[in-house]
């Protein structure tokens, strides 16, 4: 049991028993946590989801501060015995413009160029997505996040595709 002696002048020694103030101090603790996150989840639930972050968006649907970069999968389906091989990327594509991989130069004046062309049409926060195949390898995404880099854009998101079909902008 806690106690806490105190020194009474001419009378000598009074102490008091600390264990119900404390009962009492973790019972205000663990009440405010839970009003504090019942709190927060119904705020959650009135607080709209940005469109352009959690609602699917139909392929034709352009988002004029975005460009996507599609990494393809050599071998999407995993037909080939070699793991490594379906790791390897065959090409990037943004819209229907097709780079070779680890084109760091013509990925980063393409990506310049829609930084550019959206600044001048007024749109702000530019960002890059990338989309990959779940098989990918990350060094075969490394040069895309480089030649985002190189074209100054530094806002980016990777997505990682679970179906085998083309992806397209």
């Amino acid at each position: 049991m806690a106690k806490s002696k105190v020194f009474v002048k001419g009378r000598g020694e009074a102490s008091f028993n600390m264990t119900p103030m404390i009962d009492v101090t973790f019972q205000l603790i663990i009440f405010f946590i839970i009003a504090g996150q019942l709190a927060s989840e119904s705020l959650a639930k009135l607080i709209p989801p940005k469109p352009y972050e959690s609602i699917s968006q139909k392929a034709d649907k352009q988002i004029p501060n975005r460009v996507i970069v599609n990494i393809l999968s050599r071998d999407p389906d995993r037909k080939s015995n070699d793991r490594g091989l379906s790791g390897q990327a065959s090409e990037y594509k943004i819209g229907s413009t097709s780079f070779d991989v680890g084109d760091i130069e013509g990925l980063a004046e393409v990506l310049g160029i829609r930084r550019d062309s959206a600044e001048a049409a007024g749109y702000e926060d530019f960002f890059v997505e990338i989309r990959a195949h779940h098989t990918v390898f990350y060094d075969q995404i490394e040069p895309v996040l480089l030649a985002a880099a190189r074209a100054k854009i530094p806002k980016m998101s990777i997505t990682a595709r679970m179906q085998t079909y083309e992806m397209e902008e």
